[in-house]
């Protein structure tokens, strides 16, 4: 069996791989790789040509030139070969600014990041983002980006190693978290799994 991990992770990510077959050679990135292509515009991601249609033909479809095919196939593979921090909860400069601003909005200044799940439909779970004025006794504190991130204990296995992004895009503009602790997606594209 490591055999076959060893195999799948030196294998890169080219223009003829089917959008499915990334997703199962990748199962512990595979959200941070949808999120990376939906950020991207590349909605085939999540829809049923996955099964059939390579990177290559998905993205010409979308209109998208040789050069920037090519670039984005070089960043699918930098985001695969990044490594994370299992031991800690972290948020990109990008939405600790975010975040700052809407504090100062709110009148907050100071508080921290509430990092929680909750049950969802299919079996799965949804990531709730709030704020916190400050840590519980059943918290687990994390501080990225001058930010303290709350996180009740019990939740923490499985959010740990995750990141906190802000993005703006064609898809959607919010909070995303990338957890690579998530092993699949449901049925309706909304909720994960550990």
């Amino acid at each position: 069996m490591s055999t076959t991990k060893s195999s799948n992770q030196s294998q890169k990510v080219h223009r003829q791989m089917a959008i499915e077959e990334l997703f199962s050679l990748y199962p512990n990135k595979a959200k941070l790789l949808y999120d990376e292509m939906a950020k991207a515009g590349l909605n085939c991601a999540g829809c049923q040509a996955a099964a059939w249609e390579n990177l290559e033909d998905g993205m010409k479809n979308h209109g998208w030139s040789e050069e920037a095919i090519d670039q984005f196939i070089e960043h699918l593979n930098t985001v695969l070969e990044e490594k994370v921090d299992m031991t800690k909860v972290s948020i990109t400069k990008n939405a600790a600014q975010k975040y700052l601003q809407i504090l100062d909005e709110e009148g907050k200044h100071g508080w921290g990041l509430r990092f929680d799940i909750e049950s969802a439909g299919c079996s799965g779970f949804d990531y709730v983002l709030d704020y916190s004025e400050s840590a519980g006794p059943e918290d687990t504190v994390f501080t990225s980006q001058e930010i303290e991130i709350h996180v009740k204990t019990d939740v923490v296995p499985e959010i740990l190693g995750s990141e906190i992004d802000y993005v703006e895009g064609p898809t959607g503009t919010g909070f995303r978290v990338s957890n690579p602790n998530v092993k699949s997606g449901c049925g309706c594209g909304k909720n994960n799994c550990c």
